[in-house]
């Protein structure tokens, strides 16, 4: 009896370090397989590409996902389909991708401060800016974003940076568009230099770009990261939720902006918030 209970217990031992081994197997493999790189392409687009040994997985901005083998190149990294007539190509910091001979992402270069990564079935980046003391992080597929870099208000003395987070789907629409029309609802991130180390009420009061004359409904003390933080509601084109934040020298402005209550962007704006360091 006791000698069929210690052979009943080695084989639990034996399964379960198994399993245990191989999920530690696979683990590696992920690790090894892992390797994400985004580059930032002429005409607003960007795809993320991640590398194995033999073959590279493209994400695109129109959120296609392809599997390309890695074919022979002397002076480059090649990938291409069977036929030859989907190829990425990369050197150095620089990409193409060309798809039936014509180049559809040209000028591709890579953006170090983007950190792409599985989470589960989803693709994420992690923009991080070292200079500017910030991180964040979004949802790139699916029905994902495209994380814009634009000039922003440069005629406000204390400007820094602008990041607005864009639909992919809306991005390509208006990448293809020939016609005039209105921008999608947005996240938007405005960074300010706050030399005079004010509270996020009293710089609201004293900017403009704080929409604080559009206010509908009441201000809230709150927090975001560890940071002093209000935030309220305005009504312009859209509504939108803002936060107002201050971080040491920086102040933050971040709006979501929305069509209805119930729209993906909107439910998103929360998980942004939450991702964001400071």
């Amino acid at each position: 009896m006791k000698a069929s209970l210690y052979a009943v217990v080695l084989l639990f031992i034996l399964v379960g370090g198994f399993f245990v081994f191989n999920a530690y197997i696979y683990d590696q493999e992920q690790g090894e397989e892992g390797i994400f790189a985004t580059y930032l392409c002429a005409e607003g687009k960007s795809l993320t590409t991640r590398f194995a040994d033999d073959h590279a997985i493209v994400f695109l901005g129109d959120d296609r996902v392809l599997t390309l083998g890695k074919v022979a190149a002397e002076s480059s990294a090649r990938y291409a389909d069977e036929t030859s007539q989907t190829v990425f190509t990369t050197k150095d910091s620089s990409a193409s991708f060309e798809e039936e001979g014509g180049a559809k992402y040209a000028d591709c270069v890579y953006a170090s401060e983007r950190e792409s990564f599985e989470r589960g079935d989803e693709l994420w980046t992690r923009y991080t800016n070292a200079e500017l003391g910030f991180s964040l992080e979004y949802r790139e597929r699916p029905e994902g974003y495209f994380l814009q870099e634009p000039r922003g208000p440069s005629e406000h003395p204390d400007f820094l940076k602008t990041l607005v987070l864009i639909d992919k789907k809306e991005h390509e629409e208006l990448l293809n568009s020939s016609n005039g029309r209105e921008g999608p609802p947005t996240i938007t991130m405005l960074v300010f230099e706050n030399p005079e180390k004010l509270q996020p009420g009293a710089w609201a009061e004293a900017n403009s770009v704080s929409n604080i004359a559009l206010l509908r409904g009441e201000i809230v003390e709150t927090s975001l990261a560890g940071a002093p933080a209000i935030r309220y509601e305005v009504d312009g084109l859209y509504l939108s939720d803002t936060v107002i934040v201050a971080s040491g020298s920086y102040m933050y402005v971040i709006s979501g902006s929305y069509l209805e209550e119930g729209s993906d962007i909107r439910r998103d704006f929360e998980p942004f918030l939450n991702s964001i360091t400071l």
